[in-house]
């Protein structure tokens, strides 16, 4: 395959009549895995498909057997977007001990509640730990990515200190990096744990 990303392919086919929205997938060995579409409800699903077909092989080079491509006939305002309950924040909790520092975060997601925790050695760096933290209680909610802790620090902004995390979130089409921050309030510790969850909010939770 030459060197096309998912982003430019998915612009090409959602510029053809009666397509309201595409996905593409790549696999590992950079050729294309799916091709997911949602078409008009009065379009024929052999004309798309073959619509698809003869513009990537036109427009990039590509052959795509008719047999990884999906359709969906459904007009957008017909389909109601999916909402997750409210996150919210209910506890951070830190130890200090001899040998080892350790947070525990509390995630309450509607009627259910996530606890995560990570610790580290007497040295460890606590925005650190609040992030991962957060991480370990944020995973078993969110099946569309993998979050990885990237970076935290405290930054003075004029009379204030903010918080800023930086996460990476790994899909299946690639990677994306996150950046959330919340001004120091209380301690450090649940700071680092609010910019956290912002950094994931708008990505995954439509907050």
């Amino acid at each position: 395959m030459s060197n096309v990303s998912a982003d430019k392919l998915e612009v090409a086919i959602r510029q053809l009549p009666r397509i309201h929205a595409a996905r593409v997938l790549i696999s590992e060995d950079n050729t294309v895995d799916k091709v997911h579409v949602m078409a008009s409800p009065e379009s024929s699903p052999k004309k798309v498909i073959r619509d698809i077909e003869t513009l990537l092989m036109l427009k990039f080079g590509l052959k795509v057997d008719y047999r990884r491509i999906s359709l969906v006939k459904a007009r957008p305002e017909d389909i109601k977007p999916f909402t997750r309950p409210r996150l919210r924040l209910m506890a951070v909790e830190k130890r200090e001990e001899a040998d080892v520092r350790r947070v525990v975060v509390s995630l309450e997601l509607g009627d259910l509640s996530h606890l995560g925790a990570a610790e580290g050695p007497p040295d460890a760096e606590m925005l650190a730990l609040a992030a991962k933290a957060t991480i370990d209680a944020l995973s078993p909610m969110i099946s569309e990515a993998t979050l990885e802790f990237y970076m935290a620090q405290a930054v003075p902004i004029q009379e204030e200190t903010v918080i800023f995390v930086a996460l990476k979130a790994t899909y299946d089409r690639g990677t994306e990096k996150l950046l959330g921050s919340s001004f120091l309030q209380t301690d450090e510790v649940t700071a680092a744990a609010r910019a956290t969850l912002h950094a994931v909010n708008r990505s995954f939770f439509n907050i």
